[in-house]
């Protein structure tokens, strides 16, 4: 099973991550147009958070896989409904890689804020020592991410083999937290000046793609990527490598 779930979520890691980027799709036109909240503004890009968004269609993704899993494995108790459950969830489920690509893009938005607000007040030379550099804020706050992600990963379980006495229960107030994250993201602010650079992007990606297939994300081509070939990454896949085989 741990298998045919790490071959699921290549394959649903690079379709999730495609369509993610795209703001223009008909599922960020449809499914990523549901949101609430205000509309921003900075340096003249305004973003609407009912606005279509590749992102967050994938978050609405994923937590519909989820839930049909869950509900896949309330209702069959049997090894055959545990497989069936997890398929969805390895496909269509990888949301933390999405929470990656919006914290970078809300840094991205604060990164042009501070520079407007230099600009504006003369100050766009100057460099202050007190501010943490923005690669440094911004690796500590996907950091921030996987802790909590870790944690919840200790906590639920735990919380699950003391408090439920059936399975059937643990499955239902999963599907409870579950709808819980559904309802704050229909109200999660969106990114403003990232918006607008992925629409530029957008039309360069398309020539890109009619004139070179070799750009094309594929297992082949991912095998393929140059990469630092350091002694210290070296190291660091071979463990990797080793601990997942273990």
């Amino acid at each position: 099973m741990t298998s045919v779930r790490s071959a699921l979520s290549l394959v649903g890691t690079a379709v999730v991550g495609r369509l993610s980027d795209k703001n223009g799709s008909l599922l960020a036109r449809t499914l990523g147009s549901l949101g609430k909240g205000k509309t921003s503004t900075i340096e003249g890009a305004t973003k609407n958070n009912a606005s279509p968004s590749g992102r967050r269609a994938c978050l609405y993704l994923g937590t519909v896989a989820t839930l049909v899993g869950l509900a896949i494995a309330a209702s069959m108790n049997s090894l055959w409904g545990l497989w069936l459950s997890m398929i969805p969830g390895a496909l269509l489920q990888h949301n933390f890689e999405v929470y990656k690509a919006l914290l970078s893009e809300y840094h991205n938005d604060i990164e042009h804020l501070e520079a407007q607000i230099k600009d504006d007040n003369g100050e766009g030379n100057t460099k202050d020592s007190s501010n943490p550099a923005p690669s440094s804020s911004r690796s500590g706050s996907i950091g921030k991410v996987g802790a909590a992600l870790g944690i919840s990963f200790m906590i639920g379980p735990a919380i699950a083999a003391v408090a439920s006495p059936t399975f059937q229960f643990a499955a239902y107030f999963a599907i409870v937290c579950t709808l819980a994250s559904g309802f704050v993201i229909f109200y999660l602010p969106l990114p403003v000046a990232s918006a607008q650079e992925h629409e530029y992007e957008k039309d360069i990606h398309e020539e890109k793609c009619n004139q070179d297939k070799k750009t094309e994300f594929t297992l082949i081509n991912m095998m393929k990527l140059q990469t630092p070939k350091s002694r210290a990454a070296m190291f660091c896949l071979v463990i990797r490598l080793n601990m997942a085989l273990a």
